[in-house]
């Protein structure tokens, strides 16, 4: 799955992709975000979108591998409350995640078509061909 935080002309700022394995309790998120709105939520936004997507599909744990000298990431581990793993090549950062109920199944559906409709009037598109999966 991937989710993307757009400006207020379409412009992507931010990126998140969350990676699956069929057999695996855990999904691994990957984020991106432009040094430009860096340090205003974003990350952390996008950071819960996927913990929520994860949650919903049955997946227990988000895990977040980063390099040791990305500090930014490990300042969103930590302020996400993630429990991080240091290693010196690949340091980890662990979400434990509740299980799906109707109302995160609800929340999540609901959030998806605002983010919709809001990326197609910042596009001037038709929002309903637009989602963030």
């Amino acid at each position: 799955a991937a989710f993307g935080a757009f400006d207020d002309s379409g412009i992507i700022r931010a990126f998140g992709h969350l990676a699956f394995e069929a057999d695996s309790e855990a999904a691994e998120l990957g984020i991106s975000v432009d040094r430009a709105v860096r340090k205003q939520g974003v990350g952390l936004a996008l950071l819960e979108r996927a913990a929520a997507h994860a949650r919903n599909r049955g997946h227990t744990r988000l895990v977040m591998a980063y390099l040791p000298e990305n500090t930014a990431l490990a300042s969103l581990a930590r302020r996400a409350g993630m429990q991080i793993v240091l290693d010196p090549v690949e340091p980890r950062a662990y979400l434990s995640l509740e299980p799906a109920s109707p109302a995160s199944m609800l929340q999540e559906a609901f959030g998806e078509a605002i983010a919709a409709l809001d990326l197609g009037f910042r596009l001037n598109t038709d929002p309903a061909g637009t989602t963030s999966a």
